[in-house]
């Protein structure tokens, strides 16, 4: 008798929202300074991430021609996690949350880890 063990390794999702989300006091943030991402990675694994500005009801990503919709349950739409410092080009005008999207992909014998987001800004 041979018992072989089965993993998913289809793409699963993690987002912050409601009490998880990054709360803007007042709409008085100007902007993103910097951001970062505490994760491990391991070969032929990915973590991939979108952003919100409203409470999750739209994603986007950054392409050439800057922050576009993205489809948030196609994986394909996901930015690499090496990224994310890019989020620093985003508007927050009017915003009272950030909410993040990761996409994590794991192999048979390897899976990703996000353990932190830090995310620094300025007020007006």
């Amino acid at each position: 008798y041979e018992s072989v063990a089965q993993f998913d390794t289809t793409p699963q999702y993690v987002q912050t929202t409601g009490t998880t989300s990054f709360q803007i006091a007042d709409n008085q943030v100007q902007q993103i300074t910097s951001i970062a991402a505490n994760y491990t990675q391991p070969d032929k694994t990915s973590i991939g991430w979108l952003v919100s500005t409203d409470g999750g009801t739209t994603w986007m990503k950054l392409d050439s021609s800057g922050w576009v919709n993205a489809d948030a349950n196609n994986p394909d739409e996901f930015m690499p996690i090496e990224t994310i410092n890019q989020a620093n080009s985003l508007s927050l005008t009017g915003t009272t949350t950030i909410d993040f999207r990761f996409m994590l992909k794991a192999t048979a014998s390897a899976t990703p880890v996000l353990e932190s987001i830090t995310v620094n800004y300025q007020y007006q």
